[in-house]
């Protein structure tokens, strides 16, 4: 399974629907469940989260061979992919 962050956003939602279409498995992790309701639709499983908390991220990593990290540029967005990276090797993703 994979797991996508940034899905709601333009390019992450062409990403996470491609997937869908192929049937690959995928989770994507959203802040906001509602917003991620047409991914929900496609049969996509939602993982609700930040990449600001690594709990969230670990969660979220549980069960997930692959990643594919897609952030907007933020501030924040160095120590937030660093966080991200730091969980996924600790999951063996």
């Amino acid at each position: 399974m994979i797991l996508l962050t940034g899905a709601t956003g333009l390019t992450g939602a062409h990403v996470a629907k491609a997937l869908a279409e192929k049937d690959v498995p995928l989770r994507v992790l959203v802040r906001d469940p509602a917003k991620a309701q047409a991914l929900a639709d496609l049969g996509i499983e939602l993982a609700q989260g930040d990449l600001s908390d690594a709990d969230s991220i670990k969660r979220a990593l549980e069960g997930i061979d692959k990643a594919f990290l897609l952030m907007a540029n933020v501030e924040e967005q160095l120590e937030c992919e660093k966080r991200f990276i730091d969980c996924a090797k600790a999951a063996g993703v």
